[in-house]
């Protein structure tokens, strides 16, 4: 009975790529929210780039080839690199005429029918009541904003990592729909347009690595699971604790 117990606190296999998405999400509403010039430059290069390669990685999508030419890139740089981050935010993201949008609004083309109704803002606002969320206190950027939606999106993924080491394989799958249709109905057209839109106007290494992330949360291979293959990875997680 004991070594059972033991072996009920795994760590659920699953929860493992889910948590690795879960940090990247948290990692990406850091850079977009417009970091410090000192938080910017206290990070390494080197360290950060290493990480955000491993959690990709470990997330189940494939963007090893284009790693090493970033890593090259943030290398190269400047040591004082880092600090440019800022310079380029403000120029993709502030100063008018605005080049590139972070509201969802400006990205989502097919809408839920709340959002053709009442607005992109609107509609994901709804979604975060429905579970308890709201905006941060002092925030002034609409509900459909990056961050906004990348804080949402790590706060489902962390539940499920949750429920999934708690052996509750239900609110998993409940946890792990609310995240589907987020990202399917909102988050997916925003992140994959500003993504691709920081390819074409940036040659700021640290934030294409942060176009880079962007594009492939919405890519991870774990995202792409049919119900048939969850239930397999369910199955064998169970049959290891039959003695």
């Amino acid at each position: 009975m004991g070594e059972q117990m033991n072996m009920r606190e795994q760590v659920h296999p699953i929860s493992l790529k889910v948590s690795s998405l879960a940090s990247l999400f948290s990692i990406l509403a850091f850079f977009f929210a417009y970091p410090s010039k000192e938080q910017i430059e206290s990070l390494s290069p080197e360290q950060l780039i290493d990480e955000c390669k491993k959690l990709i990685l470990a997330s189940n999508s494939s963007f090893q080839g284009t790693f090493t030419k970033l890593k090259k890139d943030m290398l190269q740089n400047d040591r004082r690199g880092n600090s440019f981050f800022r310079a380029e935010y403000t120029r993709l993201f502030i100063t008018p005429p605005t080049q590139i949008s972070l509201k969802g609004s400006s990205w989502v083309k097919t809408r839920t029918q709340l959002s053709r109704a009442k607005g992109e803002a609107y509609a994901v606002s709804q979604i975060y009541r429905d579970i308890g969320l709201r905006n941060k206190a002092g925030t002034k950027d609409p509900y459909d904003h990056l961050v906004s939606e990348l804080d949402y999106m790590s706060y489902v993924a962390n539940a499920e990592v949750m429920a999934w080491n708690g052996g509750d394989a239900g609110s998993a799958y409940e946890w792990r729909k609310l995240g589907d249709v987020f990202m399917r109905q909102h988050f997916a057209e925003l992140a994959l347009g500003v993504s691709s839109q920081i390819e074409c106007l940036s040659n700021n290494a640290l934030m294409r690595l942060c176009g880079l992330m962007l594009g492939a949360v919405v890519a991870a291979e774990f995202y792409e699971l049919g119900p048939s293959e969850r239930e397999k990875e369910e199955l064998e997680w169970n049959a290891s604790f039959v003695m």
